[in-house]
């Protein structure tokens, strides 16, 4: 399988997933998956971006669990955790927000 489809798996079964990205932080992060998208740029290109909710790995800010916000080519690995309960939707997750212009997977609330 790869990266978008195992998203997609964790997404749809409320998986969570062990990642690495591609960020100013390089290691394995562990979240769960929300939504990927498509919104469209300024400069009028349309990237694929997954919102995660991040509860433990490396990260930026160092603050966790929060939510982030990442590319979907900067992800360069994807495992799900299948033997993990699935996860609860996070508080503050809006399906709705202007931010998801075309959806490609998200959890069922």
């Amino acid at each position: 399988m790869d990266i978008r489809q195992e998203l997609e798996k964790a997404i749809k079964n409320r998986k969570p997933i062990e990642f690495e990205y591609l960020g100013n932080v390089e290691g394995k992060r562990v979240g769960n998956p929300h939504i990927l998208y498509m919104k469209k740029n300024k400069d009028g290109t349309v990237p694929i971006y997954v919102d995660i909710w991040q509860v433990s790995g490396v990260s930026d800010s160092g603050v966790l669990p929060n939510w982030r916000q990442f590319k979907f080519n900067q992800i360069t690995y994807v495992k799900v955790l299948e033997d993990e309960p699935s996860f609860e939707v996070a508080e503050k997750y809006n399906e709705e927000s202007d931010r998801y212009q075309v959806v490609l997977e998200k959890v069922m609330a």
